[in-house]
């Protein structure tokens, strides 16, 4: 069944009130108004702790819960209801399965195996437990479009590793890994194999027993369900051997001051007050993808990747992170401009009206990997449309125009903030200040924590900043401070004036001369997104200077 664009879209309430392209799906997906309303229902008609109660309201929220789960099991091919564990989110299904089978499994000299591909979500927990328990992480390398080769896992192997863990779909190269190769691998050797499904199961059938995993998660909020209700998906004879990863109410049958008896499956790993709205409205979100049907999801989805990449590939400034084949993707492109900052990418994208990402995307060892420090990310889901496409390729047509920094100024500006970042001069350094004034830029993580001392005449004698951010907020700071020490509050409010006319483009060539180190960032208007960066430390200087102990 072929999809009617237009009708979908009216399934979509963000759709009928917002133009924005949003081609974010890897994020987080939009909602449709049965899985809105499905939520609602739940609060206004159900809402009573499921399990509870022996009253019928409580009856009929414990129905509707493991009504809920029973959809999930199917949708998934579970052998048994018994081996679907609601959780918030896939990171913390994949820190439930790392916490519990690792305090099982893992001794000390054990090893645990991941890829450099994975999302923080299912790398940082087997880190953790590894660190706890005395055992060892090995990383699965892989090739530059990202393919993994069964044969590099098979040389990795020993009867050391315990554990196996790989995404099913990668969000940075949209690649669709064999993980039913990869599992029959890990239990040749007597491993277990953990899926992270997040990309995944929102966007093709996922047959677990098919596949012949042992444990599968993923979010719910990335499949049109409400965030915070995301599934571990376990086999129940594992699952069984398990300690529970959290305690608290309902997930014990009997406790006394001598010991306590743990609940069956699955009630064992859900300790507490359940998200039974969050469930509900997931097996709500469950239908509707049914409905649609994933053979014409994934036609849609491949379409409209195909689209977009015929056109990128015409842009010899843009650098495809990954394959080039659109149905290696799954909706998922990501990419580089040549001189181009990915945050100021992204920001042109959103003055444009399309919603893009900019970062490494929870997958910072896979760029350190690439040797790429961050990218942009189009994520596609099969409601968007053939406008959306056109509007983000027009954006990508017309940004090789964007002006760039100058060649001169542009090692300069390297040079300078290269020096600052590995010898800062002031910062960590201890004073004891008479004014201070934390600033913060949150778009891009930057926290400066200005301190300076005044005398009695209005003279900056001193200076130190502690922060966290990036290189050009830190170094901005560190060479402000080299400049207004020894300085009248008067001069260095001035200076500040400066600095900031360079920024916008109304300082004079001899204003600019004045600001001397300073001046490289002159061409920093070039870079919308790092303009906040630049001029953090110049606003603290100036609410410090306002702020008297």
């Amino acid at each position: 069944m072929s999809i009617d664009i237009k009708e979908v879209r009216k399934d979509f309430p963000f759709f009928k009130k917002n133009t924005l392209a949003y081609l974010d799906n890897s994020a987080t997906s939009q909602k449709p108004d049965v899985v809105i309303k499905a939520e609602a229902d739940f609060y206004e008609n159900l809402n009573a702790n499921p399990f509870r109660g022996l009253y019928q309201l409580s009856i009929d929220a414990t129905d509707a819960y493991e009504d809920a789960r029973r959809t999930v099991q199917r949708f998934i091919n579970a052998a048994s209801r018994r081996e679907i564990i609601f959780t918030r989110n896939a990171s913390e299904s994949l820190n439930l399965v790392a916490a519990s089978l690792g305090e099982m499994v893992l001794g000390e000299g054990d090893e645990v195996i991941t890829t450099v591909v994975e999302h923080h979500s299912n790398m940082l927990p087997w880190t953790h437990i590894a660190a706890k328990k005395g055992a060892k992480v090995k990383f699965l390398e892989c090739a530059p479009d990202g393919r993994f080769l069964p044969e590099a896992l098979e040389a990795l192997m020993t009867d050391k590793v315990k554990i196996v863990s790989m995404t099913h779909v990668s969000n940075v190269f949209g690649r669709v890994n064999d993980i039913k190769t990869f599992a029959e691998i890990a239990h040749r050797f007597g491993a277990y194999f953990v899926a992270d499904g997040a990309q995944s199961v929102p966007h093709m059938a996922v047959d677990v027993q098919q596949l012949g995993i042992d444990f599968l998660a993923f979010s719910g909020h990335k499949m049109m369900a409400p965030m915070g209700i995301g599934v571990l998906y376990g086999r129940e004879e594992i699952l069984e051997k398990m300690p529970p990863y959290m305690t608290g109410g309902e997930m014990i049958e009997n406790v006394s001051l001598d010991g306590v008896t743990y609940a069956k499956l699955p009630h064992k790993f859900e300790a507490g007050t359940v998200n039974g709205a969050g469930a509900y409205a997931l097996a709500e979100a469950i239908r509707y993808i049914e409905k649609i049907g994933f053979d014409s999801i994934e036609k849609r989805e491949l379409y409209l990747t195909a689209k977009a990449m015929e056109a990128i590939n015409k842009l010899p400034y843009v650098e495809i992170v990954g394959s080039r084949d659109p149905k290696e993707r799954h909706g998922i492109i990501t990419f580089t401009v040549k001189d181009m900052h990915p945050h100021d990418i992204a920001g042109r994208f959103a003055d444009a009206g399309v919603a893009v990402r900019a970062g490494h995307h929870c997958a910072e060892p896979l760029h350190q990997f690439l040797g790429i420090p961050s990218t942009v990310r189009a994520s596609i889901m099969f409601y968007n449309t053939d406008e959306d496409i056109d509007r983000f390729i027009n954006v990508l047509k017309s940004i090789n125009d964007t002006p760039k920094f100058e060649d001169a100024n542009r090692s300069l500006f390297e040079e300078v903030l290269m020096d600052h970042k590995v010898s800062p001069g002031h910062r960590f350094k201890m004073i004891k200040p008479t004014n201070k004034h934390r600033g913060v830029n949150p778009s891009c993580g930057d926290d400066i924590y200005l301190q300076l001392q005044v005398d009695d005449d209005g003279v900056i004698t001193d200076g130190a900043f502690i922060g966290d951010g990036c290189t050009i907020s830190q170094a901005s700071v560190d060479i402000m401070l080299d400049m207004i020490i020894g300085m009248k509050k008067e001069e260095a409010l001035s200076l500040k004036d400066k600095f900031l006319g360079m920024i916008k483009g109304t300082a004079s060539e001899d204003d600019i001369e004045s600001l001397e180190e300073a001046s490289v960032f002159k061409d920093v208007s070039h870079m919308p997104a790092r303009v906040k960066c630049a001029v953090l430390g110049w606003h603290t200087l100036e609410e410090a200077l306002k702020a008297e102990d």
